[in-house]
């Protein structure tokens, strides 16, 4: 039986995207600049999943 440290753990793509789009859309409201918003969460979360993956990645 594999060891648990032996198993290599799947990163989740788009969780970054996801998450930072979804606070790009509550900030974007707030202000009122929902398409502004919207944008700077979509290039937030993908730079937070890259950061991630890239970590995850050297790890191994």
């Amino acid at each position: 039986m594999p060891d648990q440290s032996d198993k290599k753990r799947n990163v989740p793509t788009g969780t970054g995207i996801a998450l930072g789009t979804s606070l790009g859309v509550a900030f974007g409201a707030l202000y009122g600049q929902l398409a502004f918003g919207l944008a700077l969460g979509v290039a937030f979360g993908a730079a937070i999943d890259v950061v991630s993956h890239v970590r995850h990645k050297n790890k191994d």
